[in-house]
């Protein structure tokens, strides 16, 4: 159980200040600034904005395994909660096929099963009621016994936002939870958070990858919503098509750095058009757009910023986005030290 938890305490007064008068001032300069070049913020004209359809959660459904990382990842869904005024489950599944095989043991009780089960239930209820109690929201819980992975799943269905630790209390449950994060976020249809570490507080930095197809004005409208009042870098792995081929054909330097710049262009040209459609006129945005491989590049970027959580998109059910799912969101969700929230598209089915 999380027991004794230090709950991060609302942003106060003062800390909101701070970033008012930092925001103030940083709208003041970087209006000046250069707006073309990665890194540099945008501010938009107000009254022109096509903001799109705006992003409303009710329910956080937050699964757990009592084990530490897994109330971190509790905290953090009632944290959201309270932000967006929304409801928070909480889920327990009790592994069928492990009570099938403790009940199959020599010397166990006949009744087992029903005592984990019991147990399960009276620990998610003090849970659900030191949560309500500690983050002022709305908690329902409910045990399942099944397949975690579909029970899950299943439960989730009708919720807005599926929650779950990166970590679990040993090697072991580290490595199943891992699978089953993995699992989860390629067959989800909903969003999924993954928590890596303790909330300590509202996200204050937010990092969007963007592929900049056609899911991507969801992902950042989504990152907008979980993370209210956070800065937010709106980030893009660019390459040249075919660069590898143009530079075997003998193309000169400057030619290719000419096609990376126009490459560049185009594609700060197209963050804008998406910072455009969240609809945000006070809120700072800071852009980048670099070469290289995207997971080097995103992992580099988040921990140079200090970033605490990253937002990015999971489109489509092809073999070759399924194949990208595996190079990419497999690596942000390992190699990250930070949350990662992975905005889903259509289920894709396990390979």
């Amino acid at each position: 159980m999380c027991r004794g938890v230090a709950w991060p305490e609302p942003a106060t007064g003062g800390r909101l200040e701070v970033r008012l008068r930092r925001w103030v001032h940083g709208l003041c300069l970087f209006d000046v600034c250069a707006t073309n070049e990665s890194g540099s913020y945008r501010r938009r004209d107000t009254g022109s904005a096509r903001k799109e359809h705006v992003v409303a959660t009710t329910t956080f459904l937050a699964a757990t395994d009592f084990s530490e990382g897994a109330c971190d990842a509790v905290r953090r869904a009632a944290l959201l909660a309270a932000e967006q005024s929304s409801r928070l489950e909480l889920l327990h599944v009790v592994s069928g096929p492990f009570l099938r095989t403790l009940g199959g043991l020599l010397g166990m009780p006949a009744d087992i099963e029903d005592r984990l089960t019991d147990e399960a239930r009276i620990s998610l209820r003090e849970l659900a009621a030191n949560t309500a109690c500690e983050a002022a929201v709305e908690v329902s819980h409910q045990v399942r016994t099944g397949n975690p992975v579909e029970e899950i799943l299943e439960a989730s269905a009708e919720a807005d936002v599926l929650v779950l630790g990166a970590h679990g209390s040993s090697a072991l449950s580290d490595h199943i939870l891992g699978t089953t994060a993995e699992r989860l976020v390629r067959r989800s249809t909903r969003p999924v958070l993954v928590t890596n570490r303790p909330p300590r507080g509202p996200y204050a930095h937010a990092l969007v990858p963007v592929a900049l197809g056609p899911g991507s004005a969801a992902v950042l409208q989504f990152a907008v919503m979980i993370a209210p009042d956070a800065d937010i870098t709106v980030f893009h792995a660019a390459s040249v098509p075919y660069e590898a081929r143009l530079q075997f054909a003998g193309l000169a330097g400057d030619e290719i750095e000419r096609f990376r710049a126009e490459t560049r262009r185009k594609a700060l040209l197209e963050i804008d058009d998406l910072i455009e459609r969240t609809g945000e006129t006070t809120r700072l945005f800071r852009r980048s757009v670099e070469y290289g491989a995207a997971v080097r590049l995103i992992l580099q970027k988040a921990e140079e910023l200090e970033v605490d959580v990253i937002v990015m998109g999971r489109q489509g059910e092809s073999t070759f986005e399924k194949m990208l799912l595996g190079s990419v969101t497999r690596h942000i969700l390992s190699g990250a030290a930070c949350d990662v929230l992975v905005v889903g598209g259509q289920a894709l089915d396990d390979e």
